[in-house]
């Protein structure tokens, strides 16, 4: 059992109680994306997301992201086995039209896409519904319903109407679109006509749980909404813990409870016996099946219908977490949006990890993919011209190869007279899809030869990496320079910031062949090392960790960082004070150096009395620290009285014989610090040696270096700041073979 309290941006939510859980469907969830809180575009786990809350995918198998905090919708393509994620909208608040980035979005939660690829998003802190149209390789955005910063319930004719908070959003077959107006309590219909837009209320109005027609009908924070064929409309009515079902009769929608009760809970079962704790996401898959992404109880619900009623079954989570797995192994915090596509895969929006899940059923489609290839000229086909799959039979032009497992394959063609044969090609095929392939076979000339040149990875393909032949014109990943002459040619790759290019190659053309070159450039990384001090600290469990990701201990190089700066924070350790977060710039290439110091949180002096003349008292602090007791009459002048080690309880008692010869007396106790000072951190940049000096605060210590352990000479003096840590250059490394470093107290 477990409860909880949050504070979410719809509102407020109540405690939840975990029930034992129940299954219709058996899906495993893995994290295709995402995993840590930015706004990084990349692949898988690189990519980052910032509270991502709503989640549409297309027929192409395209999953779209309404990235809440980051202002911006997010794609996620599928490739082979992985995930690219890109930026195609948004990416900064406001409330701005526009291409692209130039767009602007202010909380988008809610997100939806047509049959046309159009995407259609809730712009909650906007108050508006804005339409994302392709173009070529651009994405334009519109604002179709709503006044931007204008809160209300009016319906209307686009800007006319007014929205308050819209969260969630769905689009049917004719292209009419639904919208859960959170505050409003209402769901709200947004029909085309022309060019315009009409919106009216559906449902709902008023904050309460009655079922009716209309407006007669009750939400209270309506959150998520699915669309069938029938234009069912389906709600996830969020403080009312409750599904809720609009039918359409006639000009009429009548709104009835399927699921749920307003006491929250997580218990499965027929109908209203169910229970839910804020459910806020809710989608349809092609078997009419309902998936919920139950907020507060950190799960994925799903309604499958039966005669009578809904059977309510917890198909993945139900406890906070990160796990990937099947049912209730697999873990998630705060899931806010679900989509299915067409094949029975579930994709969950899980908010709190900032990450993008996937579901698998153990009913779904197998996890294999096709792959058509189609050869042109024709004459080249007429004359015989045929491709195969990593060795296989041989097909025709345009025939389709099912049955692929997921990844790269090789696709090789025939040798057909009079034509160049191209070169093989790697092709990526993706489960559930068919990828489309070319192979081109230009007329044969004499005594000349073609060259394809592949490069990876994608992002650096997507960063702009190019090569050329013969120090000629650069040409994009896949191209195919022909005429080039029989024998060695030099082949080069451009300069990308952030990535190392491959080394030049000497390609070699054979006649009437296409050669195939392939080039792979290197992400450009660096590393973190972190020193945490005094000894006693890190045994107590000290440790240290990297723009929120997992905690490292002290001494660990965390790799693979991107170059720029990072924030580097320490764990809570009882009796000691944290050291402040930094930020700290990460060079490419380089091992990056700092140190964080705990010191002992201050002692504390209590329990003073009096007897026979001589005062008592408890001096308490961190065991092991060594006080130093102060007395004053004054407040002014300080001298000590007593030196003492803290016992492991965590107390010791003081005395003071002295106390009868005062009028008053004040004591204060103070740290001895008593640790020695430490070198670490050592990296070599620029042709000085570079490291970090870690000691007692305001202490004062000598740097010696020698050559040969024997011989040691002072580099420097150096007295340890407020950190903890001071930095120490040696410039005269390049005049000897070895150096070795030592750090002394300055007496």
């Amino acid at each position: 059992m477990k409860t909880k309290t949050l504070l979410w941006l719809g509102g407020i939510l109540a405690m939840g109680l975990m029930a034992p859980d129940s299954y219709a469907q058996i899906f495993t969830f893995s994290t295709i994306a995402g995993g840590s809180h930015g706004s990084n575009d990349g692949v898988n786990s690189a990519a980052q997301f910032s509270n991502p809350t709503g989640v549409a995918v297309d027929s192409a198998g395209n999953v779209y992201v309404a990235d809440q905090l980051n202002n911006a919708i997010r794609e996620i393509s599928p490739s082979g086995t992985s995930w690219i994620v890109t930026t195609i909208a948004g990416g900064s608040s406001g409330s701005r039209d526009g291409t692209n980035v130039a767009a602007a979005f202010f909380g988008p939660t809610g997100i939806a896409v047509d049959g046309a690829t159009n995407l259609y998003v809730a712009d909650q802190f906007n108050h508006t519904i804005r339409k994302i149209t392709p173009s070529g390789t651009n994405w334009v955005v519109s604002t179709l319903a709503g006044q931007a910063g204008i809160a209300g319930a009016q319906n209307g004719t686009n800007t006319n109407a007014q929205f308050r908070n819209p969260t969630g959003i769905t689009v049917d077959n004719a292209g009419n679109l639904f919208v859960a107006d959170e505050f409003n309590n209402a769901i709200r219909k947004i029909t085309p006509s022309g060019t315009n837009w009409i919106v009216n209320t559906i449902a709902g109005g008023s904050s309460g749980s009655a079922d009716g027609t209309n407006t007669v009908a009750q939400f209270f924070g309506p959150a998520g909404v699915a669309v069938d064929a029938g234009d069912r409309v389906f709600v996830a009515d969020q403080f009312n813990n409750t599904i809720r079902l609009i039918t359409p009769t006639g000009t009429n929608w009548v709104v009835t409870t399927i699921a749920g009760q307003l006491d929250s809970g997580a218990s499965n079962g027929l109908g209203t016996n169910a229970q839910f704790t804020s459910p806020v996401g809710v989608a349809l898959d092609s078997k009419g099946n309902v998936y919920v992404a139950d907020l507060f109880n950190d799960a994925v619900r799903e309604l499958t219908p039966t005669n009578l009623s809904w059977l309510v079954s917890t198909i993945a989570g139900g406890s906070e977490g990160t796990n990937n797995g099947t049912g209730t192994n697999a873990q998630f915090f705060l899931p806010s949006g679900v989509t299915a596509d067409v094949y029975g895969d579930v994709f969950v929006a899980d908010s709190g990890n900032n990450a993008i899940r996937m579901g698998i059923s153990s009913s779904s489609a197998p996890e294999v993919g096709s792959l058509e290839v189609t050869i042109t000229p024709e004459n080249a086909v007429i004359a015989g011209a045929e491709w195969q799959v990593d060795g296989g039979p041989l097909q025709g032009s345009s025939m389709t190869l099912s049955n692929l497992t997921p990844g790269n394959h090789s696709v090789t063609f025939s040798t057909v007279s009079k034509f160049t044969t191209p070169a093989w090609q790697s092709i990526t095929v993706t489960a559930h899809r068919t990828t489309t392939a070319t192979g081109n076979y230009p007329a044969a000339i004499a005594n000349a030869g073609s060259l394809e040149v592949l490069i990876s990875p994608a992002a650096a393909v997507a960063a702009g990496a190019q090569w050329r032949v013969d120090g000629g014109p650069f040409q994009t990943n896949g191209n195919i320079v022909a005429g080039l002459s029989v024998g060695s040619h030099p082949l080069s790759f451009n300069t990308i910031s952030g990535w190392t290019p491959p080394e030049a190659q000497t390609i070699i053309i054979t006649n009437s062949q296409t050669t195939l070159g392939l080039g792979s450039y290197d992400l450009q990384v660096g590393s973190l090392q972190i020193t945490i001090l005094p000894a006693a600290v890190v045994t107590a469990g000290a440790k240290w960790q990297v723009d929120g990701g997992t905690f490292q201990a002290s001494g660990a190089t965390l790799t693979g960082l991107l170059p720029g700066t990072h924030t580097v924070a320490f764990n809570t350790i009882l009796g000691w004070t944290t050291p402040t977060s930094v930020t700290i710039a990460v060079d490419a290439n380089q091992v990056t150096p700092l140190a964080g110091t705990y010191l002992p949180e201050p002692p504390q002096l209590s329990g003073l009395t009096m007897s026979n003349g001589a005062a008592r008292f408890f001096l308490n602090g961190l065991s092991g620290s060594v006080c130093v007791i102060q007395a004053s009459s004054n407040l002014v002048s300080w001298w000590a009285i007593a030196t003492n080690t803290i016992s492991a309880t965590g107390s010791v008692q003081i005395t003071d014989a002295g106390m009868a010869g005062h009028r008053q007396r004040f004591y204060r106790a103070m740290v001895v610090p008593n640790y020695q000072p430490q070198l670490s951190g050592a990296s070599l940049r620029n042709g000085a040696f570079q490291l970090v000096l870690n000691g007692s605060v305001g202490s004062s210590y000598v740097i010696q270096a020698s050559s040969n352990l024997i011989n040691w000479s002072a580099i420097s003096t150096n007295t340890i700041s407020s950190g903890g840590t001071v930095s120490i250059t040696d410039p005269v490394l390049a005049n000897y073979k070895a150096r070795f470093y030592r750090a002394l107290v300055n007496n």
